[in-house]
């Protein structure tokens, strides 16, 4: 009787946590310069200020960018958590991939080998992302976002640890779930 692996379920999950990889650094760039557009946008607005004759509600622009224009400049910290959330899917994404490998113990091989591609992607996104901070434009956008700077600038030992317990957790699910099918607990698997 031969046993039938389907890999193009593992291989959707595979190229699911590539892309998500690849999405962490294209995120925190895009939420950098949404930041940073936020925030020029209102030391300009806070420099102007001019008179609004005839209105009943506002005598300056700058009442009326407290009432109106302020409140959505100040939702630019929202950016930076949301960095942090990306961050975390993507880890949850990762360990999700391990304990998944518990199905059958030839996905552990498949997840070493992504985990392997993973890693060198690491090391490449993190090389390209020293290089763009080098530039001194681009170190003063990432400023605000200390621990997604952190994380990308040790992307492959981050990597390497959060694939490196899911390679652990997937390993003993799969060494767990034999036992059990060797105990006659196949419901359990």
């Amino acid at each position: 009787m031969a046993i039938r692996i389907d890999f193009t379920e593992r291989g959707k999950e595979f190229m699911v946590n590539i892309a998500v990889m690849f999405l962490i650094a294209v995120s925190g760039f895009l939420m950098a310069i949404s930041y940073y557009i936020m925030s020029t946008l209102e030391t300009a607005f806070r420099s102007v200020d001019c008179l609004i004759p005839q209105n009943i509600y506002f005598t300056t622009c700058q009442e009326w960018f407290n009432m109106a224009l302020y409140p959505v400049l100040e939702l630019k910290s929202l950016f930076i958590f949301a960095s942090y959330f990306f961050i975390f899917g993507v880890v949850f994404g990762l360990f999700f991939m391990g304990f998944r490998t518990k199905k059958h113990p030839a996905l552990l091989v498949v997840h070493i080998i992504s985990s392997i591609i993973i890693g060198y992607l690491a090391i490449e996104i993190g090389n390209i992302y020293r290089l763009l901070i080098s530039n001194t434009f681009m170190y003063d956008i990432m400023v605000p976002f200390a621990i997604y700077n952190k994380i990308m600038l040790f992307l492959p030992q981050f990597m390497f640890f959060i694939i490196f317990v899911s390679g652990i957790i997937g390993f003993m699910g799969v060494f767990k779930s034999a036992g059990q099918f060797k105990q006659g607990n196949e419901d359990l698997g």
